[in-house]
């Protein structure tokens, strides 16, 4: 019987293998920055629905034929954990499983051998599929972070929400790749997410915690991002008021963005990763509604053409409600198919 060890890595070696197959590595880092396991499963034919599971996170039925479960009752990045676990169960030729969340959130009850070997091996093809080392490495040199910012809760944080799974799971993620030290880990576990946003935020505040808050910097420019509908986004930039000028937000109106906060406060030194100027202007934002689009945001004085602009901020937003009956991907494809 393999060990706790050979069944993790086993699984890991699965996820990087129909990483090559479906050649996922070259599609990432560009504009798409993040893995998407829904394709995957849909690429591989497997049937996927999203469910009410009372009880349950997730299930990998076999009879009549192969397909997977997913629970409709938690969060995006639990969703697509989850998905992942079930697909690693279909890759690595398991039998039916019914998965509860001490089999996919509590990686201690796993690895502690309370667990069965093959839920070891499909908790570890999730990580590795959603979150390998090279995905890590790409945000990190994105966001421009150095390795001491892997310490810090709101860093973590930024990272779990661009690879679309939990802070707690990016932790562990962290650390698997040696990334961090144990120790450093449980200092971050020690930090509540509700905690994190709110030292963002700082004096904003919400109505409901459960959104998740993106504090976007120039790692985010020129890419694609993917969030739940109701996440929050913050912007910090830098305005060069005594020369004339202001970020035209005015794009974020018209496709749909609400102003929560728009603060002024002046600044004595250029902080890093801002665009340069003398003011700083954070504006937190929140969507309407789901829907997909681009946003351009331009630095430029008033007066003068637009083309004139002295910066220029650009990326695309894909925001979704929760995964619910068949996946937004399948109807899409059905659509197409119509």
């Amino acid at each position: 019987m393999p060990s706790i060890r050979e069944s993790s890595l086993r699984g890991a070696m699965e996820a990087a293998r129909l990483h090559r197959e479906l050649g996922i590595q070259p599609k990432v880092g560009g504009l798409t920055r993040q893995i998407d396991v829904v394709k995957a499963i849909h690429t591989l034919d497997v049937p996927l629905l999203f469910r009410p599971l009372h009880g349950l996170l997730g299930a990998y039925v076999t009879y009549p034929r192969s397909g997977i479960l997913v629970t409709t009752e938690r969060p995006r990045s639990v969703q697509r954990l989850t998905a992942a676990h079930e697909l690693g169960h279909h890759y690595l030729n398991h039998t039916g499983s019914l998965d509860s969340p001490s089999t996919i959130l509590d990686r201690s009850t796993l690895l502690s051998g309370r667990g069965q070997l093959i839920e070891i091996e499909a908790d570890s093809f999730a990580s590795e599929f959603l979150m390998p080392v090279w995905l890590l490495r790409t945000h990190v040199m994105l966001h421009k972070w150095q390795a001491l910012d892997l310490a810090n809760p709101i860093v973590v944080y930024q990272l779990s929400l661009r690879l679309g799974v939990s802070y707690q799971a990016a932790c562990v993620a962290l650390t698997q790749h040696r990334l961090i030290a144990h120790a450093v880990q449980s200092n971050l576990l020690e930090v509540q997410p509700k905690l994190i946003k709110q030292r963002i935020l700082g004096k904003t505040k919400l109505k409901d915690w459960h959104a998740d808050v993106w504090l976007l910097d120039s790692g985010d420019w020129n890419g694609d991002i993917y969030a739940g509908s109701e996440d929050v986004f913050v912007f910090n930039l830098n305005e060069r008021t005594a020369s004339g000028y202001l970020w035209n937000t005015a794009d974020l109106d018209r496709s749909g963005f609400v102003t929560l906060a728009n603060i002024y406060e002046a600044s004595t030194s250029l902080p890093p990763k801002r665009i340069g100027g003398s003011t700083t202007r954070q504006f937190v934002v929140q969507s309407i509604a789901a829907q997909n689009g681009t946003v351009r945001l331009k630095h430029a004085r008033p007066w003068e053409s637009s083309a004139k602009g002295r910066d220029e901020i650009v990326f695309g937003f894909s925001l979704s409600h929760i995964e619910s009956g068949l996946s937004r991907f399948e109807k899409q494809q059905l659509l197409k198919a119509a």
